[in-house]
């Protein structure tokens, strides 16, 4: 997970309420988001992990970031600087955040999620990963969580076996030369 983009990614949302939204409504966008986005590349957007939740998917990362309980402290630390979880709401303490390392496509399908659920309170949002029409890859984990993986969201967007083994495959080359190369930033 870039947590660079997964902070830009999420204070892009939170300009769009005045820097200051009910954070399980965010999670909900940004889910929507990251899917929509593997939808139309084979590719998450924030890099962060899924698990299906009571109240519907969740991004694993982001949510133990807005809870303050993120493994990586150096993370945690710099998520902190740039927001504050106040009660229920996750507010940016600046507005100025930049967000160049978001694609234009990124930025579209953000926009267009946003678009479409602005005026939904958090339980409507609950009520749209929660609707098989529109994420069958929610199971109902009965008061605990269960594993959602990339590869469970890709069969029900519709990819095909080999197309998923293909993305699974450049992902690994992927995730192997980020770790090379953040090695080599700690010599």
């Amino acid at each position: 997970m870039n947590i660079d983009k997964l902070i830009q990614i999420a204070n892009y949302i939170l300009k769009k309420y005045d820097f200051s939204l009910n954070y399980t409504k965010l999670i909900k966008e940004l889910y929507l988001a990251d899917r929509e986005c593997i939808k139309r590349t084979g590719w998450s957007m924030t890099g962060d992990l899924y698990r299906n939740m009571p109240y519907g998917p969740v991004l694993t990362g982001t949510y133990n970031l807005i809870l303050g309980k993120y493994p990586d402290l150096r993370f945690q630390s710099k998520w902190d600087s740039c927001f504050l979880t106040d009660s229920k709401e996750l507010k940016a303490k600046t507005n100025i955040i930049s967000d160049k390392e978001l694609s234009v496509l990124e930025k579209s399908i953000l926009d267009e999620i946003d678009s479409k659920y602005h005026s939904y309170s958090y339980s409507k949002m609950i009520d749209v990963v929660h609707d098989e029409k529109n994420c069958p890859e929610w199971k109902n984990p009965n008061g605990s969580s269960l594993p959602l993986t990339k590869r469970d969201i890709m069969k029900a967007i519709g990819f095909d076996e080999v197309t998923i083994n293909h993305f699974s495959e450049e992902e690994e080359v992927y995730m192997y030369e980020e770790s090379l190369i953040s090695s080599l930033e700690n010599l």
